[in-house]
């Protein structure tokens, strides 16, 4: 039996086009078969079909056009703000930016009251993502999957112990034996197994960040 291709979505936090489309940027190009993964204050992440298979790929609003700008609630001033906290947690390790994040976000809620949004959080977890992973289900546990992870492009902070390597996926819809594109969303933590501990990320900003919340 094939492997499924599984796209990264949960529609029960995201509003968005899951209909295939095409999408042309501003400088001409042209992306076929267009699925919305997510949408974040600076980009539109999205898979697309190509000769070589499926590609993740997160396209800048800037380089989109009003209409999608409009359609996915693009803010520049949003934008301009969450991209210099990203700035500022890309300089830092994980745990370091993790705790640095934390303690902003509660200085922004004591300011801000109730109404705070989590602002810090989001954009440290973002800085932290790591984009256009491969992963390979090996096998079904309680609230999650383990899956081999490998990177298109290595990062300083892939997966914690390297770019290749065992994780931990926070979703309850994955089956043993599932192959997918996506991007990866940290949350600061580890799960023991029987067969080891693991690094445990989400395929969502928004659950990522959920998650930590509940660490608070």
């Amino acid at each position: 039996m094939k492997r499924k291709i599984t796209i990264l979505i949960l529609a029960t936090i995201f509003s968005l086009n899951l209909v295939a489309m095409d999408i042309t940027t501003n400088d001409g190009t042209i992306y076929k078969d267009v699925k919305v993964l997510e949408s974040t204050p600076i980009t539109l992440d999205i898979t697309y079909k190509t000769k070589k298979g499926v590609i993740v790929k997160s396209i800048k609003f800037t380089q989109l056009s009003k209409e999608l700008q409009k359609k996915y609630k693009y803010s520049a001033k949003t934008a301009a703000a969450f991209a210099q906290k990203i700035k500022l947690y890309n300089k830092k390790q994980l745990s370091e930016a993790y705790k640095l994040a934390l303690a902003n976000d509660k200085l922004q809620q004591s300011i801000n009251g109730k109404t705070a949004k989590i602002k810090h959080l989001k954009a440290m977890i973002y800085a932290k993502r790591i984009k256009n992973v491969q992963l390979n289900v090996i096998r079904v546990a309680t609230n999650g999957v383990v899956a081999y992870c490998k990177a298109a492009r290595p990062d300083a902070h892939s997966l914690l112990t390297g770019n290749d390597g065992k994780v931990f996926i926070l979703n309850r819809g994955i089956s043993s034996g599932d192959q997918w594109w996506g991007n990866l969303y940290p949350v600061n933590q580890t799960v023991s197994l029987n067969d080891g501990i693991f690094p445990v990320y989400t395929i969502s900003l928004d659950k990522a960040v959920a998650v930590v919340l509940k660490q608070k």
